[in-house]
């Protein structure tokens, strides 16, 4: 069983010299653990806490070229060039999250990348011929979120959230109005007790007659525990 530990980050290498549309399925088979391998050595961590995106230990994704991950804020334009993406998870590394970028973005890491993956394509139909507009690797370094590493959940969890809220106001401002046009049209004797006064005071009579008061009790209850714990989300939208 293999233990994720945090932190975790997102690390995905674009790399120019090879076109994923003619890499062959053993192609890709060598290549995801061999980057993953050239990764685990220079942060360093084991081979095992180098995971895909959907967390399979030891090896790396690839991906098309074109391909936008949804973690990546703000999201780019899907790149235009043949291309290939090795896009991983990197667990546990024992370093701050400017540091491990450092480390990713030195050159030594991305001349091994290269030189692996150019290895493994030689005289592959794959290997992209020809000039290359510079740099031939770009590295997108982000640290996953918690809430599942995707980028926008936070922000689809508040705006659900703030639909939830907004949704029970309106709920309990029908109810009110609810009860006062009962109040005011019902010709049961003794509703009113023979007074007509304020809304405010028809809603409470009619409430404390249709409505017993542990009821109440518990409804106001709720709300106040859903918005004790709810209440910070909703109210913090990230930019």
């Amino acid at each position: 069983v293999i233990v994720v530990t945090e932190p975790l980050f997102h690390a995905d290498f674009i790399v120019k010299t090879i076109d994923y549309t003619s890499l062959t399925s053993s192609e890709k088979e060598a290549l995801a653990p061999q980057v993953a391998s050239v990764i685990a050595s220079h942060i360093p961590v084991s081979q095992e806490s180098v995971l895909t995106p959907s967390r399979e230990p030891g090896i790396v994704a690839i991906l098309p070229g074109s391909y936008v991950a949804p973690w990546w804020v703000p999201r780019p334009s899907p790149y235009q060039f043949k291309s290939t993406i090795f896009s991983c998870l990197i667990a546990g590394a024992e370093a701050s999250t400017s540091a491990l970028k450092e480390r990713f973005h030195q050159a030594l890491l991305k001349e091994t990348i290269l030189a692996t993956v150019g290895a493994a394509t030689a005289g592959s139909p794959a290997a992209v011929r020809g000039v290359i507009s510079p740099p031939p690797l770009i590295v997108r370094i982000t640290e996953a979120r918690r809430d599942g590493g995707q980028g926008q959940g936070r922000g689809m969890s508040t705006w659900i959230l703030m639909g939830l809220a907004a949704l029970d106001l309106f709920l309990l401002v029908i109810v009110v109005r609810f009860c006062v046009s009962r109040a005011r049209n019902s010709e049961e004797p003794g509703l009113l007790d023979g007074q007509r006064d304020s809304d405010g005071g028809l809603a409470r009579r009619y409430f404390r007659r249709f409505m017993p008061a542990r009821v109440l009790g518990k409804a106001s209850t709720e709300l106040t525990e859903w918005y004790s714990v709810h209440g910070s989300s909703v109210c913090q939208l990230e930019s």
